[in-house]
């Protein structure tokens, strides 16, 4: 284990003719979601994924008939001169896994319900429990890496939050140790048998379950002396701005920890959208792996909570993050904005404070106005507190940083803690970004970074010195991804892949315009059983294809209606919605 600038550094593995870990650079890959059988279809979806940058691509293989397959795939990618690595998605059936082995340069393995199910299917299981014995599990594992080692076959760990097995659940529920455990035992396995060809991901649809899972696997590696390269990505994020905001919430405070050496972005579109979105991803961090930036360290703040802050007006105490807005020179309001901004030259009865806040659509003569003290930099703020610690009645602290700078505001919050000073703190965020996805992308993850570390009372951002309607909606839309404010309807929604036997995008689409003007409801649409009831166990309603054009309801985590014909599906979706 080696860490550099503060940055988890994984060793090279050789996956294919690519090269992964390390100094190289965070490679893309995505999940073709044809059916692996309609060769001409997957391999035409490869050739697209090739051209828009993808650098990996997965291909699920649910039976032996379909692993087997993935060898025709590859001879007529390899006859069209592309060398692009293929990688075997398999869930369940290690049997499958270890013909697909031979053939492609990487498998992924969910250990969740790999290891169980060949327990489960053996003849010569001890009927008096149902927990594998360790040797058990060791055989298994070990018939994998001999067939990997004997053809360079390299093997992802791919621990999902919503299908760790029945003994992990029992003994830590489904939790981010769980996602630990369940890693950790089969990497130990590997490594006991000295193979090392390892990758890892821990992937949730909860954006703080994935990043404390990754995070704790990166602790427990560095301690044990592992070095294998992380795979990043946020499972069902959704589609449009609602999953490229969850993905970039996950990913991206990673990525600007240095941690993560591939990754994905799961849209519930054309698998070749997720390309762009991850390249710009990519590209905002780069200079952080190339060392040409410093880290945002996120791990010495010490306790300092927003809601440790003393109640001073609207702040305190089990009050939501707040949302800032700002005074247009129209004078309209943004009308979602829980505080306003207004300078000192747009109305004269604050003219004695250099800023002034007001709730959003209030009076301006009848409103409680809050001193705003304003720090970009940690030696003011730290010159500040030498004189005061104790936070003075109608006085609030803004942190101002500029493109999403975080290491100066963190610092800052560092302070505040050590000094046990429970100033109220907003922070405000100005970017130069080029374009609004841009901006969505590098704003959801800083935002991201701060909001579950609890930092802040509010948050204020802008683009280009202008604060728009937009970025109001792009900030509840981070708070709502991240589930710390949720203020419309949230959707989790998976991509879609070769298991999924309807037409996902069209039934997402669908069920957002009938739904979209619900407050407070978690609806999930998922195309297999695969990761779908435990990823949408907190759903109040799920929608998950069966196979055979039929669809199964959820609500509240259990099945309420099974085997529906996909004609009448969504009808009884909004049927169970109405009367629940």
């Amino acid at each position: 284990m080696e860490f550099y600038n503060g940055i988890y550094k994984s060793r090279i593995l050789h996956i294919g003719s690519l090269s992964l870990g390390g100094d190289m650079p965070v490679r893309i890959q995505s999940m073709t979601n044809t059916r692996t059988m309609d060769t001409e279809a997957t391999v035409r979806q490869v050739l697209q994924l090739q051209e828009a940058g993808c650098e990996l691509v997965r291909i699920t293989a649910r039976n032996v008939r379909e692993a087997e397959n993935l060898g025709v795939i590859r001879n007529r990618l390899e006859k069209t001169g592309l060398n692009i690595p293929l990688v075997a998605d398999i869930h369940f059936n290690p049997k499958v896994a270890e013909v697909a082995a031979a053939i492609v340069h990487k498998i992924r393995i969910n250990p969740g319900n790999y290891i169980d199910k060949q327990y489960f299917l053996s003849k010569s299981k001890n009927l008096k429990t149902t927990e594998p014995h360790p040797d058990f599990i060791r055989e298994g594992v070990k018939r994998l890496i001999k067939i990997c080692r004997e053809h360079g076959t390299v093997i992802r760990v791919g621990v999902n939050h919503g299908s760790l097995s029945e003994r992990i659940m029992k003994k830590y529920g489904n939790t981010a140790a769980g996602m630990l455990a369940s890693a950790m035992e089969f990497l130990e396995i590997c490594r006991d048998e000295g193979f090392n060809d390892l990758v890892v991901s821990m992937k949730s649809s909860h954006v703080a379950t994935m990043i404390n899972a990754t995070e704790q696997l990166v602790k427990t590696m560095s301690a044990k002396g592992m070095d294998y390269p992380l795979h990043l990505g946020v499972t069902e994020a959704g589609e449009g701005e609602d999953g490229r905001i969850r993905s970039a919430a996950g990913i991206g405070p990673l990525l600007a920890k240095g941690i993560g050496d591939t990754i994905r972005v799961s849209l519930t579109e054309d698998p070749v959208a997720e390309i762009p979105v991850a390249r710009e991803l990519i590209r905002q961090y780069e200079d952080i792996r190339k060392g040409k930036q410093k880290f945002s360290s996120l791990d010495d703040t010490g306790m300092y909570h927003y809601k440790n802050t003393v109640r001073t007006g609207i702040f305190g105490e089990n009050l939501p993050v707040l949302v800032v807005g700002e005074k247009s020179k129209r004078k309209t309001l943004f009308p979602n904005a829980d505080l306003l901004h207004i300078s000192n030259n747009k109305f004269k009865d604050f003219k004695n404070y250099s800023y002034q806040i007001m709730p959003a659509g209030g009076k301006v003569p009848d409103v409680k106005s809050f001193h705003i003290i304003e720090f970009s930099a940690y030696k003011a703020m730290k010159k500040f507190l030498a004189s005061e610690t104790k936070p003075s009645e109608g006085r609030i602290l803004l942190f101002s940083g500029k493109n999403g700078e975080l290491r100066e505001i963190i610092k800052m919050f560092s302070l505040l803690e050590r000094e046990k000073c429970r100033y109220p703190v907003l922070v405000k965020l100005d970017y130069y970004e080029r374009d609004h996805e841009s901006l969505m992308l590098k704003c959801s993850a800083d935002l991201s970074a701060l909001i579950l570390r609890d930092l802040g009372n509010g948050f204020w951002i802008r683009n280009q010195g202008k604060s728009l309607v937009r970025h109001q909606e792009l900030i509840f839309a981070t708070l709502q991804a991240t589930g710390r404010r949720i203020t419309g309807t949230e959707y989790i929604s998976c991509p879609g892949c070769g298991r999924t036997e309807f037409d996902i995008q069209d039934a997402l689409k669908k069920i957002k315009e009938n739904t979209s003007g619900l407050i407070n409801i978690k609806i999930a649409v998922m195309g297999c059983i695969v990761n779908g009831p435990g990823e949408m166990a907190d759903a109040d309603f799920g929608y998950v294809g069966e196979g055979n054009g039929k669809i199964s309801l959820y609500h509240n985590g259990k099945p309420v209606k099974t085997k529906i014909p996909e004609e009448h599906a969504l009808e009884e979706l909004l049927e169970l919605i109405r009367n629940v």
